[in-house]
């Protein structure tokens, strides 16, 4: 959607995932799952940009 809308290029730098399982009050398993994506993005030149 970037692309088609404000930017010329888009990249991915960096990503993360953590993970933990718990068991609160003995009522069942619990996942959680945590992520992190860190993003480049070169816009595309403003359309009234001034020379």
């Amino acid at each position: 959607m970037l692309l088609d809308t404000i930017a010329d290029d888009c990249q991915i730098n960096g990503l993360s995932s953590n993970t933990d399982v718990t068991n609160i009050d003995g009522r069942g398993l619990k996942l959680m799952v945590r992520g992190q994506v860190t993003m480049a993005v070169k816009l595309k030149p403003a359309a009234n940009a001034s020379k």
